[in-house]
């Protein structure tokens, strides 16, 4: 999705925000907000995506702090947290017996974790309660108190059953999310026989998934492969990652998490069917995504196959 003046907005103040737990002092934050502001207008126009908009104004805030990683310590309390809370539907979910119940409580539970407090916030304490409360996964959710959006969990099951060894490209979100993730991950490869590689950034986006995150709980245990971006931006974009953009070209199924991926992949689609895994608290986002705000969604979107360069339409 093309960046709008909100979403300008809207990212800018999640710097401010940042900059006031992060920064040196007043009189550098000031300094350093009005540099990140610049940043976003050198960028900003009709042609930017608001995923690249984002990538760019935190590349600018790391240069400013001097971290490559001003996360890391948020990342590694949501972390131990989200595994804790995780394991519990983890017994659950692959108890399962019904291959496509199975896979329908994965994708459910992957979906629901977008909601989680993200960053300098911490995961949400109420979230790790309401999943641990409760004996069944649709009983925990509910506890959260949000509407559920479009759940295509069947047509997923329904397409990928007609293929045999199906190659999965994952595109991984926050560290929040990533032990639920994996239990997705696990069903994906267990009910479907699927050849799944983990796509995790090489360098720090806010709170997401790294290369660092993934060899700490043992990624590759739960996948075929693990490739990284070779950027630090918030997804595979065309730009920074178009070796990978491609491979995911050739690929069954790209399943992405989260608002920004999600909104740049619908605007970029790399060919294959899209599985959208996004909970939608930007109405902005929840129009371009074409559900309702305020809702989890688990969308397959059906996508035309791009068209080598220069090839007519």
């Amino acid at each position: 999705m093309k960046a709008r003046p909100a979403c300008a907005a809207c990212l800018l103040l999640r710097r401010a925000f940042e900059l006031e737990h992060l920064r040196g002092g007043e009189a550098a934050g000031l300094s350093w907000f009005r540099s990140i502001i610049e940043t976003a207008g050198l960028y900003f126009g009709p042609d930017i995506e608001v995923a690249t908009l984002a990538s760019m104004t935190f590349k600018r805030l790391k240069s400013l702090l001097k971290d490559d990683d001003p996360y890391r310590e948020v990342k590694r309390r949501e972390l131990d947290l989200a595994k804790e809370t995780a394991e519990r539907l983890r017994d659950i979910i692959l108890k399962e017996a019904d291959e496509r119940a199975r896979l329908a409580m994965a994708l459910k539970v992957a979906a629901y974790a977008t909601l989680a407090e993200r960053g300098l916030n911490n995961f949400s304490m109420g979230y790790a309660a309401a999943l641990k409360v409760v004996g069944g996964v649709d009983a925990m959710l509910s506890m959260l108190g949000v509407r559920e959006g479009r759940m295509d969990a069947d047509k997923v099951y329904e397409y990928l059953k007609r293929r045999s060894s199906a190659t999965v490209y994952y595109l991984l979100g926050t560290v929040v999310e990533l032990p639920f993730d994996i239990i997705a991950l696990d069903v994906l490869r267990d009910v479907f026989a699927a050849y799944v590689v983990a796509v995790v950034r090489s360098g720090a986006y806010e709170d997401y998934v790294t290369a660092r995150e993934a060899e700490e709980v043992g990624l590759e245990d739960h996948v075929d492969e693990v490739v990284e971006t070779g950027s630090d931006a918030v997804t595979v974009t065309l730009e920074e990652s178009s070796t990978l953009f491609a491979s995911m070209a050739s690929s069954d199924l790209v399943v992405v998490k989260g608002e920004l991926q999600s909104l740049y992949m619908m605007n970029n689609p790399p060919g294959p069917p899209l599985l959208l895994l996004v909970s939608t608290r930007c109405p902005i986002a929840a129009a371009a995504l074409g559900v309702r705000e305020d809702t989890v969604n688990v969308l397959f979107v059906e996508q035309r196959r791009r068209r080598p360069s220069g090839q007519p339409g």
